[in-house]
């Protein structure tokens, strides 16, 4: 630009490609948290909403039985709810106890209906993540196979880009075909000396 009168550089416009978000693996780690809280929340819900129900049609003279059925149920809520937050906090990089104490939370809590709440609150960042991806998080939630969709179209992106990065001679051999002792993907000890 050393002529004043010279126009500078224009570029276009348009939308360029954006790094897509996360990895196939983190994808399929959230979704299996998602589906599993989800599981987790709908016991807990039916637990707090049976358990009344249960108290009045057995009576009051069968109450160590709806004692037992209250706690049994909650129990299998924690247990259920524990699978799930486990794997929340194993993403989230959280401590070990955490797991646990949100178990007991629920388990505690499912005959009020509260525990139900707690998982709730835990279900928030999946959801989130899965807003990231672009799946869709509407009323009916995530659909399984858009979830398996997505994974298999980012481990395919991933493979093509592999490909183009180091080239065929970069992949493993397929199976009956012979490889060549030369290549970077051959054990060193298993080349002749």
């Amino acid at each position: 630009m050393d002529n004043p009168t010279e126009q500078p550089v224009k570029y276009a416009a348009y939308p360029r490609g954006t790094k897509p978000y996360g990895s196939a693996e983190h994808l399929q780690a959230v979704a299996e948290v998602y589906f599993g809280l989800n599981t987790a929340g709908l016991v807990a819900f039916m637990c707090g909403l049976t358990w009344p129900l249960l108290g009045e049609a057995i009576g009051p003279l069968n109450m160590p039985f709806t004692a037992f059925c209250v706690v049994l149920a909650s129990t299998a809520t924690g247990l259920i709810a524990y699978g799930s937050f486990r794997k929340l906090a194993t993403i989230r990089e959280w401590s070990l106890l955490t797991p646990i104490l949100l178990a007991i939370l629920v388990s505690l809590f499912s005959p009020f209906c509260i525990g139900f709440f707690v998982i709730a609150l835990a279900q928030s960042w999946p959801t989130q993540q899965l807003r990231k991806y672009r799946l869709g998080t509407g009323f009916k939630g995530v659909n399984r196979k858009d979830v398996a969709q997505k994974v298999r179209e980012m481990q395919e992106a991933v493979a093509v880009v592999h490909l183009l990065d180091y080239g065929i001679s970069s992949l493993p051999p397929q199976e009956g075909e012979l490889a060549d002792i030369n290549s970077p993907n051959v054990d060193p000890t298993l080349r002749p000396q």
